[in-house]
């Protein structure tokens, strides 16, 4: 398995089995490194050169027993996602990796506290660990030790944007999505945003002909507004068009 991580340096080292900067180290080590008897090889891979992680990604080098995680530059991230479209939607999400960290945790979390947990110290994976070792001396974990040991914060979500956006309310918009890029980068909140839209315009669909949906912002939003945000974003060739496809939307021009 192979996952693609923008690189950061402030990363946190101590959850990988082993950090190679060096590729031909890398694959001096890799043939080593056979199946354990339990879990997987959690190896960290900081920035290669693309031509290696085009081969990674194309063959099958890499077993299915080792997760191998590639930092590269936002530059880089960004054309191997327009290259290849299908690894941001496998990409992990924060909330992934923090699922993971919870099923390993040894203390039982309530469903409130668990979420709650995620929105005041996420979605950084080091901020996550730390928080759940602030718990360790618990024998159960609910609202009150979450309280206890973490002030609530107010947080921004694509999906939040998304709605912002769409019923007109530009000034918070715009706010919102500045906490947004914030939080999580602005090449993952363009794709983050685009999921969002591809989903409610299926959802829109489905509306329209009666269906059930679960997403009560198509009742609420008319179709043609759904449909040219929809069509700004499938339009665009890169992320960094996030910007001009919301001032194209603001201002309700459509691409040419």
């Amino acid at each position: 398995m192979i996952e693609l991580r923008q690189h950061k340096k402030d990363m946190d080292f101590s959850s990988f089995d082993y950090v190679f900067e060096d590729v031909k180290k890398f694959e001096d080590v890799l043939p080593f490194l056979l199946p354990k008897l339990d879990g997987e090889w959690r190896i960290l891979l900081v920035e290669p050169n693309l031509s290696y992680i085009r081969t990674y990604l194309d063959t099958s080098i890499i077993p299915s027993y080792l997760n191998l995680i590639i930092t590269v530059e936002p530059n880089q991230l960004e054309h191997l996602y327009l290259e290849r479209p299908q690894l941001v939607e496998k990409e992990r999400t924060s909330w992934d990796i923090y699922m993971d960290l919870i099923k390993e945790f040894p203390i039982p979390m309530d469903d409130k506290a668990m979420r709650e947990l995620y929105y005041r110290t996420g979605p950084k994976e080091e901020n996550l660990r730390a928080a759940l070792d602030q718990l360790l001396d618990y024998p159960v974990i609910t609202m009150r030790e979450i309280n206890r040991h973490f002030a609530p914060v107010n947080r921004v979500y694509a999906n939040q944007v998304m709605r912002a956006f769409l019923f007109g309310r530009y000034k918070q918009a715009w706010a919102m999505l500045s906490m947004l890029e914030r939080e999580i980068g602005s090449t993952v909140a363009f794709y983050a945003l685009r999921k969002n839209i591809r989903k409610l315009f299926s959802e829109k669909c489905k509306y329209l002909q009666n269906e059930t949906v679960t997403e009560k912002t198509v009742e609420r939003v008319d179709g043609y507004t759904i449909i040219l945000m929809y069509w700004l974003f499938e339009t665009a060739t890169s992320p960094d068009q996030l910007y001009p496809i919301l001032l194209m939307f603001e201002r309700r021009e459509t691409p040419c």
